[in-house]
């Protein structure tokens, strides 16, 4: 091992002196001001993110053993903040330490927060005495608000570590996971409220772990999967309903009985689907892609697999090719690989730190000099093994910029994207010296000639903003354009076509009216429900149409029924009364969630409506076996009068700035009343409320007053009720 350790090292270095980089890049240290405070020992996170929106990527991190004041000065959530060109100023706040970091808008209130797992939570305090927090910033990367109601509430009683966000479920909010240090405590996932608690949504206790753990999108159905460094099982794929699932085997080299030692995801051949980078125990890298089975594994390594004493490993495009290259960092050397979209990787530059440099953090790929490349961030363990302690160091590409620039990078194109969720956009931009610039999104949802609709305003050009991608369009051509304002105005493109399944669709859409709620049946019974289904579409669709159940206890199950293929005409509606569901003698006590779907079964999901019911003990002379459903769309069952929708049209803009126009159908003439609700479910505006004749009518919100976030608006008409997301980004 040793010896192929050192021959690797030999074989690095010199070709670093036959040829510094293949693109003709080096990257250079650039640490002024990462001291203080001084580190201990042992591993962390960093995370790079603009904390304070001065347009200057920062690093951020809650620090390794050290942390707070174990031997050293660090403590709680440290915050280097960047000056843009290389130098380094520090701001630390907390008792509390040793783990890993997320950062991200988790209130939807424009300021970036952070999540953390940990191992030291001394704090005497609500801020830093969990294993797993939140905390809301204010964008100065120096204050911090509690916002963890209900986190490290499910068994975890040892340290938690490595910590990510994303939106799970595509409802607008960022949702967490974090995994433990080491041993006992698993990997967890938490939804986000939006109110500032949190609900245990998927994990387990037991088991060794790496540390480390990040969301993404394996599969490319739209959902955050989770790749970790659990043992026994590493990837846990999303259901779109809020569970996981784990997928072992395939092919891909087994965690082990003490998991992976880092783990990274990327979209290495750039087909919208994030491959699998892995540093396994062996200390070697390897690339693994999912197969279209959604069960088994290629292997991408090719030559890399030759590059043996790693022990962390990340992704990024470091050369600005447009293709994602492997970093990987161990003993003492730091090498990157440029890919050429997985079928080779070539040594693009390695470089060493200082001795023993043994790897504690690696975060590579933001831009902190505005020079249109990719840095790296370490934390490097250095001096005699007996004493030996951590330095945090950062290399940037040394390149000067000449002139103006914008590259996307995420979406690049192929990525299934759902519409509500939250999300980043991605890129690179380089600016030369002394440039003030901001940078404007616009979407297009009809190909990259346009129309395009601006969706972000001049945000800060720091390669990175968080937004809710747009609702209540189906589209697979959709673009971004990216605009950086400096002395001059650049534009660039995102090189290919993504797509957008929206949660909420105006041209289809699937809801459920239970009879007599809430629902309470006994083992053996039944219930009855209307079922309605809604074209306003201006063609003929089809669509399949399948029931789920959530089982408590148990998780998804069904379908308990499924029909394919069901016509439309064109603004019909189906309107199904007498829906009867059994519940066999065997079904487990507890609440269920009943959710009907519509779409291309099994993997789209257009439009889902959900109700919950729960299940008592066994009363006598109840005889149901199975979970039987009759009546959906039997003959003689469905609505003769479907000319016209009782429906949204498309609502526009959406997302929008201050003022949207809602349009509504009418079937006929009738009371209706349109109101605004928030995320907590508070009514907060009354658009109108009265009698309206059958047909199409609109009206005007005006949200200045009202913070960005995610609204609904519900439609009342006769009795029956639809409702339709509203995304308002100031």
């Amino acid at each position: 091992m040793r010896l192929s350790l050192i021959s690797t090292l030999v074989i690095l270095l010199l070709a670093a002196i036959i040829s510094p980089s293949v693109y003709g890049q080096i990257w250079v240290e650039s640490s002024s001001g990462l001291v203080p405070p001084s580190m201990e020992g042992g591993n962390t996170e960093l995370e790079f993110a603009d904390i304070n929106g001065d347009g200057n990527v920062d690093l951020m991190t809650i620090g390794d053993h050290g942390s707070p004041y174990v031997n050293t000065d660090e403590h709680g959530i440290t915050v280097w903040f960047g000056n843009g060109a290389g130098s380094w100023s520090v701001y630390q706040n907390g008792n509390f330490g040793y783990g890993g970091i997320a950062v991200g808008d988790v209130n939807n209130d424009g300021f970036l927060d952070v999540g953390y797992g940990m191992h030291h939570n001394y704090s005497g305090q609500d801020f830093g005495d969990q294993l797993i927090e939140v905390a809301l910033g204010n964008g100065t990367g120096m204050v911090w608000t509690p916002y963890d109601d209900g986190l490290a509430t499910a068994g975890e009683d040892w340290g938690m570590f490595g910590t990510d966000f994303a939106d799970i479920d595509a409802d607008g909010d960022l949702d967490l996971v974090s995994v433990s240090f080491g041993a006992g405590s698993g990997l967890h996932v938490y939804r986000n409220n939006g109110d500032g608690s949190w609900t245990h949504i998927y994990g387990f206790n037991g088991g060794n772990s790496g540390l480390y753990i990040e969301f993404g999108d394996i599969n490319g159905d739209g959902y955050p999967d989770i790749a970790s460094t659990t043992s026994d099982s590493a990837i846990f794929i999303n259901d779109g309903a809020g569970g996981f699932h784990a997928l072992t085997g395939g092919g891909m080299t087994p965690p082990g009985a003490y998991g992976y030692h880092d783990i990274a995801l990327g979209d290495i051949d750039n087909d919208g689907k994030d491959e699998v980078a892995i540093v396994a125990q062996s200390n070697t890298i390897n690339v693994w892609k999912l197969n279209p089975d959604g069960t088994t594994w290629t292997d991408l390594s090719y030559n890399l697999s030759g590059y043996s004493g790693a022990e962390m490993v990340d992704i990024a495009d470091m050369n600005g090719d447009g293709f994602l290259d492997v970093i990987g960092y161990g003993n003492r050397t730091i090498g990157i690989f440029a890919g050429n979209g997985g079928t080779a990787w070539t040594l693009l530059y390695n470089f060493l730190t200082p001795s023993p440099g043994y790897a504690s953090a690696l975060r590579a790929g933001a831009d902190i000099d505005h020079n249109g490349y990719g840095d790296i961030a370490v934390v490097n363990d250095e001096g005699s093994w007996w004493s030996s302690y951590n330095h945090c160091r950062v290399y940037k590409e040394n390149s000067v910029p000449t002139q103006l620039s914008i590259v996307p990078v995420y979406p690049h194109g192929h990525e299934v994207l759902r519409g509500g969720a939250a999300g980043w956009i991605e890129w690179i931009s380089a600016v030369p010296f002394g440039q003030n610039t901001t940078v404007d999104i616009e979407f297009s949802q009809s190909g990259a000639q346009g129309p395009f609709q601006l969706i972000a305003l001049g945000v800060p050009n720091n390669g990175k903003h968080q937004l809710p991608w747009p609702d209540g369009i189906n589209s697979v051509n959709c673009y971004l354009r990216l605009t950086v304002h400096g002395q001059s105005n650049v534009s660039a493109i995102t090189p290919f076509a993504f797509e957008i399944r929206s949660n909420l669709v105006t041209e289809l859409s699937i809801d459920m009216m239970p009879d007599n709620p809430p629902i309470v049946v006994p083992q053996g019974g039944s219930f009855t429900y209307t079922g309605i289904l809604i074209s306003n579409a201006n063609q003929p669709l089809l669509t399949d149409v399948w029931v789920m159940l959530t089982v408590p206890g148990y998780g998804l199950y069904g379908p308990v029924q499924q029909y394919n293929s069901v016509p439309l005409t064109p603004y019909d509606t189906i309107i199904v009364s007498g829906i009867t569901q059994y519940v066999p003698i065997f079904a487990p006590l507890g609440t269920y969630a009943y959710t009907a779907y519509c779409g291309d079964y099994p993997n789209i999901e257009i439009d889902q409506a959900s109700f919950p019911f729960t299940v008592t003990s066994l009363q006598t002379g109840l005889e149901a076996e199975n979970w039987n459903l009759s009546g959906w769309f039997s003959e003689g069952e469905i609505d003769g009068n479907n000319s016209k929708a009782f429906a949204f049209t498309t609502s526009y803009p959406n997302p929008f700035n201050a003022q949207t126009t809602i349009a509504f159908d009418l079937p006929a003439s009738g009371k209706v009343s349109l109101e605004i609700y928030n995320l907590l479910g508070e009514e907060i505006a009354m658009l109108a409320k009265g009698n309206f004749d059958a047909g199409r009518h609109s009206v005007i919100w005006n949200a200045g007053d009202y913070p960005s976030g995610v609204y609904y608006c519900r439609l009342q008409f006769n009795g029956r009720a639809i409702s339709q997301r509203l995304t308002l980004i100031k």
